[in-house]
């Protein structure tokens, strides 16, 4: 072994030995999915109030939430804040709204309900926001992003009668730590 490729190596194991970590943590971090659209509707007077469930909604970060699975990187939490949801129309419909994520294809992890927001009596809100208890989503993480589904038990009567539109903002915090030796081998 050459000097320098031993001096590399002490130097490593030296570096390995000091556990050369951060922990690194982003607060508040959101996706935004904006002006979702929605036709008016044309509901059949005297339906009953139901449940009804959206397809899965995938929410990624970008750049702003690092990749928590990546080798190096240990105690990873992307920690559930909020969901807001900002509409052009009366979302009075809205009863009761549950929030859950939707476990990755082939995963062991099942579907997790992560917030409720439930409409306060009389009020005709043109925004919710639903908090959750912090549930830790990275169990549910795939290439970066994840799937949420949205149920609404409401009553379909109230529904808008014209085009609409909702702005959707999903804020998480995420912490983790980072071993530099490991990540960068």
């Amino acid at each position: 072994m050459t000097r320098p490729a031993l001096a590399s190596a002490v130097l490593a194991a030296f570096l390995a030995g000091c556990g050369l970590t951060a922990d690194v943590q982003v607060e508040r971090a959101c996706a935004r999915l904006p002006q979702q659209s929605f036709l008016p509707a044309v509901g059949v007077p005297g339906l009953p109030p139901g449940t009804f469930t959206t397809p899965p909604i995938p929410f990624t970060f970008g750049g702003t939430i690092p990749d928590m699975k990546q080798k190096g990187v240990t105690d990873a939490q992307l920690l559930f804040d909020s969901l807001d949801l900002t509409s052009s129309a009366n979302l009075k419909f809205i009863q009761t709204l549950t929030l859950s994520v939707l476990p990755p294809t082939g995963s062991a992890v099942s579907k997790k309900p992560i917030a409720t927001y439930t409409r306060p009596t009389g009020a005709e809100p043109t925004t919710i926001r639903a908090t959750g208890d912090g549930t830790n989503l990275v169990d549910y993480l795939d290439a970066g992003s994840f799937n949420l589904e949205v149920a609404v038990q409401g009553d379909p009567n109230q529904l808008p009668t014209s085009s609409w539109t909702v702005d959707t903002q999903l804020c998480v915090d995420a912490k983790a730590t980072v071993d530099y030796i490991q990540a960068a081998n």
